[in-house]
């Protein structure tokens, strides 16, 4: 019963939408994060990395104001060597030199705002920004940066994780009749991972910013 009456719901809605040309778009979109550390601290030497990141939107366009939330799946993959030529020693045990290539998936909930210009039946331009809402679904590649000494444990990648936290975006897209182009900025208002949970308090939290680029399809 309770599938019967959301199924009638959701029929009654797109009726209602379509009837009364509401104008509002559904769709999907696919693309790479392009991801470096924003704020690289001391014996840190960062590099780029790429992502995936995937899920849906919807935009509701109001003469050239637009309002667009978004449901993503977002892989906020970072690179980085430490190779410090004396031993950097925490209350966790040694820190091991080395490449490490964290991965970090995420649901970002992004609530985008802008304005829509070019609006002609084939060609749609717009630029957009707002404020994200992400939380860490998994993580891995930092298990092995402590080597704990006798009596220590060291830290998990889970436990370098923010479990949550704020950013911002930015950027700007087309549309050619229902294909949808946008490239975008990311950063985080707080850091992705607190290295200083290594013992080594120097090490910090550095922050990370990515480029998105995606190609998205309007079903609605």
């Amino acid at each position: 019963m309770k599938k019967q009456i959301f199924l009638l719901l959701i029929l009654a809605t797109t009726s209602l939408t379509a009837s009364a040309q509401l104008p509002l778009h559904v769709g999907v979109k696919v693309g790479l994060n392009t991801t470096s550390l924003a704020s690289a601290t001391q014996n840190i030497s960062p590099s780029t990395a790429l992502g995936f990141v995937g899920g849906g939107f919807a935009r509701i366009v109001l003469g050239g104001f637009l309002i667009q939330p978004e449901l993503l799946f977002s892989q906020q993959n970072t690179k980085f060597d430490i190779n410090s030529a004396v031993p950097q020693i925490g209350s966790n045990g040694i820190i091991v030199n080395g490449t490490y290539n964290v991965q970090a998936t995420n649901l970002d909930i992004p609530i985008m705002v802008g304005w829509q210009f070019a609006n002609m039946k084939i060609l749609k331009a717009r630029i957009m920004g707002g404020p994200v809402a992400m939380w860490n679904l998994s993580s891995s590649g930092l298990d092995g940066l402590v080597n704990p000494g006798p009596g220590q444990s060291a830290p998990s990648s889970k436990d370098y994780i923010r479990a949550a936290q704020w950013g911002v975006t930015a950027g700007a897209g087309i549309d050619l009749w229902n294909v949808t182009l946008d490239v975008r900025y990311q950063i985080g208002l707080s850091a992705l991972y607190d290295l200083g949970k290594s013992g080594v308090s120097s090490f910090g939290a550095p922050n990370t910013g990515f480029f998105q680029t995606t190609i998205g399809f309007k079903i609605i």
